[in-house]
């Protein structure tokens, strides 16, 4: 391993915040948070309930408004949160967590109800403090909902986007229901951290649209376009108030496009440039969506704004003598990140990228990957090979990845990334192969 020739390359730009110390204390933080409504009632409450399934009840409501409170947290891209997980992670966790609130929010009314050995709270002659919890468990229940069938609905990204936004309008409700209903809010220390609650969620909230938009994120122009392969174009931006702080090689951004006559839409891309390129940052998009379909259509000219970097889909966390990469199309991208970064800091480890695609044209960075110094091995993998073809054939399977990376399975780290089948079949081989979950890095990304 030659340390002093890469030694400058592991630490990630993110620094303390990436440090499993932190992430540590970030898991702690949220514990207690949700547990600090429940930890308020016991010390400042006298019970209230007849029985058990009462006292359950008001527990379960206490900590599934926490739950749905650090919601606006979790979404909100703070990038001292994300830093130690990574933003899929943290994306997934937010995910879970709004179903185990909504679970503990549904659960809330069915306790008390066995508490009281009645079912008034379920019909429609209830208060309207009742109500208020009714329609913000409702509204509650149809975002979860929607959010999870959102692929089969026929709404745009952006759409939902907004739809999303408004469940800020759920913990209002839930706080108004809880503030005017009586019992669980009786002791001052309860009506202070539920106070702390909401102030902090409308205080995200705020920051987040109407604050951030203006001060969290930096304009740039469209300097160039150009086709990097079928159906994929690099775009390369330059600052116009201000750079982007500096990224870790992997990670990714969020691009707003200004484009005369089109809708500006807001999407993530990985920034295949290297870190140790200054000023001009690119982004290399495939077609393939109702946005991206249109990314031709860019001109130069065109602003762009940016907010980021964030992910830890990075090697620059992994001191490690070898490094195995494996993607698939346009999932090059954060792994191109890498590789550029490899040589530009003239760093001598050795990497082997294993570079799936259909058919010949789809190849990105082709010449590019060419180049690359010796120390770095590019296999290419074509499912449509033309008839002269000479290399792997077929998929990234258990024996191409055998057969090429044999010698290095042992010690290396693997990076992946691609489409979710290639994923998913390559991780499974990559098991069968005898490789630790913790030498395996890629991201997920879904809603």
């Amino acid at each position: 391993m030659t340390s002093a020739t890469h030694s400058q390359g592991t630490l990630p730009v993110n620094g303390k915040w990436s440090s499993r110390c932190w992430g540590i204390s970030l898991v702690c933080l949220y514990i207690a948070i949700v547990a600090a409504p429940l930890i308020a009632a016991l010390i400042h409450e006298p019970s209230t309930f007849r029985s058990f399934w009462g006292e359950l009840g008001k527990g379960l409501a206490l900590a599934g408004f926490a739950i749905l409170a650090l919601q606006a947290v979790l979404n909100a891209r703070f990038r001292i949160l994300e830093a130690p997980f990574g933003y899929d992670v943290v994306t997934r966790f937010h995910r879970s967590m709004a179903l185990v609130g909504l679970g503990m929010l549904i659960a809330h009314p069915i306790c008390l109800a066995l508490d009281m050995g009645s079912l008034f709270l379920f019909t429609l002659d209830t208060s309207w403090r009742i109500n208020l919890g009714k329609a913000g468990l409702l509204l509650l229940l149809l975002a979860v909902l929607f959010a999870m069938f959102f692929h089969y609905v026929r709404v745009n990204y952006q759409t939902w986007r907004v739809m999303h936004k408004g469940m800020i309008a759920v913990v209002a409700l839930g706080f108004a229901h809880a503030w005017f209903a009586g019992a669980d809010l009786n002791a001052f220390g309860v009506q202070a951290v539920f106070v702390i609650l909401l102030a902090g969620a409308l205080g995200v909230f705020v920051y987040r649209n109407a604050v951030h938009p203006w001060v969290g994120r930096y304009r740039y122009t469209v300097e160039d376009i150009e086709e990097a392969a079928r159906d994929v174009y690099t775009l390369t931006l330059k600052p116009d108030n201000g750079a982007m702080p500096s990224h870790d090689a992997g990670q990714f951004a969020f691009v707003t496009l200004k484009r005369p006559g089109r809708r500006s839409e807001e999407h993530p891309f990985t920034i295949p440039s290297s870190p140790a390129e200054r000023g001009r940052v690119r982004f290399t998009i495939k077609r393939s969506g109702d946005f991206t379909n249109t990314i031709a259509d860019t001109k130069p000219g065109d602003l762009a704004y940016l907010e980021g970097p964030l992910g830890r889909f990075s090697l620059v966390h992994h001191d490690v003598p070898y490094f195995l990469f494996i993607a698939g199309g346009v999932g090059i991208t954060p792994i191109m990140s890498m590789l550029r970064y490899l040589r530009d800091t003239q760093d001598q480890r050795r990497g082997l990228l294993l570079y799936a695609n259909n058919a010949e044209p789809g190849i990105v960075f082709r010449e590019e990957l060419a180049a690359l110094p010796r120390n770095i091995s590019v296999v290419h993998v074509l499912k449509e090979p033309p008839e002269t073809w000479e290399g792997e054939t077929g998929f990234v399977t258990q024996e191409v990845i055998r057969r090429n990376a044999g010698d290095m399975l042992d010690r290396c780290h693997v990076f992946l990334c691609g489409p979710p089948p290639m994923m998913d079949a390559v991780l499974e081989s990559l098991a069968n192969l005898g490789i630790e979950p913790d030498r395996i890095h890629f991201e997920r990304f879904s809603l």
